[in-house]
């Protein structure tokens, strides 16, 4: 069976709602997967085990992107997930009464989550992408009776769906509550199941470096979670200053898991960081450049139309004095041409604008 067989008959063998994640599954655990590697079977659970660490993100424009992913960390995620399970187990049996997953599809596991999310008392009924213009109607204070008052939050949980995206599920919560120890765990149960569910998830994440969603489907249905070795995301946030220039910041993060990093899987993530900021050839800035950007600005530059030729001018004799021969600008152009590079480099370094 070659690789394309392999995969059709993982795909057919695959849950419909989980046939979006196959090619990308294969892609990714590649070493695991290859047709004299695994059965059908097991790429299978692979396919269920990874839609958690797939899933993109759904919602605003400025939503984290994910770059390429790096390779399935499989024995770290084992050992990881056999040290977690008595504790997983335990969320199954406040929340559900059984050791056992009570779900075997994502289908049916969001189907509870919706149910639970209408069905508590807290959770606000609000669109998932409008949250920028509702959110301050979603933090209130509300009166517990004595003593004092309360804080709720609005919050949401995150579950892979069949459409490759994110599917996220309101909930009220309390502020969110932290344990360090099993004796303060008690203490900190929150309003309702799936409030109790965000909570312990999100802390397994912190202990473990496994993705919420992906702790969520391992205490509904049983998919042991995915360790990646790292994993990369960009933002890119719009901000309007008070001249009315849009600006859009962009920003990459590197998450690091694996101690043994090679040094390919630095470049590829290296690499993917470029791509996203559009960064296509290094240019190592220098004190020239920091004295032209600022000799510019400070003449009140750079100015347009009637009065350029003799700015540029000016800025061209003022950066020639002191210069070697072979070095002079030779033209008013050439300092104008220098500042113009230059900032494009920089609005592509740190700025994207549209």
């Amino acid at each position: 069976m070659n690789k394309n067989e392999f995969a059709d008959a993982v795909s057919d063998s695959c849950p419909r709602d989980l046939k979006v994640y196959v090619e990308d599954t294969l892609k990714l655990a590649d070493e695991l997967l290859r047709p004299e590697r695994a059965n059908v079977s097991k790429a299978v659970g692979f396919v269920a085990r990874m839609a958690s660490n797939l899933a993109k993100p759904e919602g605003e424009a400025n939503n984290p992107t994910w770059l390429p992913l790096g390779a399935v960390d499989d024995l770290t995620s084992e050992y990881l997930s056999d040290k977690i399970e008595p504790w997983v187990i335990t969320v199954r049996q406040e929340v559900f009464g059984s050791d056992d997953a009570s779900f075997s599809t994502l289908h049916e596991a969001g189907e509870w989550m919706e149910r639970q999310s209408k069905q508590d008392e807290h959770t606000v009924d609000f669109d998932f992408q409008a949250y920028r213009e509702t959110l301050p109607q979603l933090m209130r204070i509300t009166k517990r009776g004595s003593p004092g008052a309360r804080i709720e939050y609005y919050r949401w949980i995150r579950y892979p769906a069949a459409n490759g995206k994110m599917k996220h599920v309101s909930f009220g919560a309390p502020y969110p509550q932290d344990w360090s120890v099993h004796q303060m765990r008690e203490s900190a149960r929150g309003f309702s199941p799936l409030s109790w569910l965000g909570n312990e998830t999100r802390i397994m994440e912190r202990a473990t470096g496994f993705k919420q969603p992906s702790l969520l489907m391992f205490i509904l249905a049983g998919w042991k979670p995915l360790l990646l070795r790292y994993e990369a995301k960009a933002t890119v946030v719009p901000q309007e200053l008070p001249t009315g220039e849009q600006l859009w910041t962009q920003t990459v993060h590197l998450k690091i898991r694996a101690g043994d990093l090679s040094q390919a899987e630095l470049t590829d993530a290296y690499h993917s960081a470029r791509h996203f900021l559009r960064i296509r050839k290094a240019t190592k800035r220098n004190p020239e450049h920091a004295q032209l950007y600022r000799l510019v600005r400070e003449r009140g530059g750079p100015i347009k139309g009637v009065g350029a030729m003799s700015f540029w001018q000016s800025i061209q004799d003022e950066l020639n004095r002191g210069r070697e021969s072979h070095r002079k600008y030779r033209t008013w152009r050439g300092p104008r041409n220098a500042y113009n590079r230059l900032v494009k480099n920089l609005e592509d370094s740190a700025l994207k604008i549209p």
